[in-house]
């Protein structure tokens, strides 16, 4: 009972943490691409159906996060074993932050190479990107294949590191290219640098912080395993790179 009541609180906790805080950053990121459709409705094709790809795939997460807390809360509220296994839903969360990740960084990848013209640099954050999400989509299959929360942890831990670890790889170095390029394009002139360095601090500040929770999960998984912080900083983090 002891083991149940820590995995309770862990995934459970984490989990309820978690998906409060994603559903903040909802209401949030609805606002913004409902005021991005108001405020440029000239703007490309491809952003417009970048944001609004996107906002369906955090709508998704959403709905899968709390679907996972009523089947554990509800539906197995007198089940306290089903606590230690992973729902469908759950596992498709995993699989569609990756694609949310991949998304995003792939079009920091091309700002990248457009601000820089050099196609081995572009290829090189690309590469990095596309690895990160086939660890990802390889987590959510891991997943489905053990069921049991355990035996995820003992056979496929090293599958999740490693998507952590390219995650925040990724996030750093797209951070850091787009402020060394974003340098480079200074001019001297004060309204186009203060455009620059506005779009510096976005860089810096969102880099960051993805970079810093994917640091922080990627410790407490590898020490701790399905760690209530895991679960409240994981479920949020992807809602970050916007």
């Amino acid at each position: 009972m002891e083991i149940m009541d820590v995995t309770q609180v862990n995934i459970v906790g984490g989990s309820i943490v978690g998906n409060l805080l994603t559903a903040l950053c909802f209401g949030v990121l609805t606002i913004q691409t409902f005021s991005y459709y108001n405020a440029f409705p000239n703007d490309r094709r491809r952003s417009k159906l970048i944001v609004g790809f996107l906002w369906t795939l955090e709508a998704f997460q959403l709905s899968c996060g709390t679907q996972s807390l009523y089947w554990w809360i509800v539906t197995n509220y007198n089940n306290p074993s089903a606590v230690g296994y992973a729902t469908w839903e759950f596992t498709t969360f995993q699989i569609s932050a990756a694609c949310t990740s991949v998304t995003v960084q792939t079009f920091f990848a091309h700002r990248i190479y457009s601000l820089s013209a050099n196609v081995y640099l572009g290829a090189l954050v690309q590469a990095l990107v596309l690895v990160q999400f086939g660890f990802g989509a390889a987590t959510s299959v891991t997943s489905n294949m053990a069921l049991e929360f355990v035996v995820e942890v003992k056979e496929w831990t090293w599958v999740a590191i490693s998507w952590l670890a390219m995650q925040a790889i990724a996030d750093i170095v797209i951070a850091t290219c787009m402020c060394l390029l974003l340098r480079r394009r200074r001019t001297g002139f004060q309204k186009t640098d203060s455009v620059i360095n506005r779009m510096l601090l976005y860089t810096i500040n969102t880099g960051l912080v993805t970079s810093v929770l994917s640091c922080i999960v990627l410790a407490m998984f590898a020490k701790y395993g399905m760690h209530f912080s895991v679960h409240a900083i994981g479920l949020t983090n992807s809602w970050i790179l916007f």
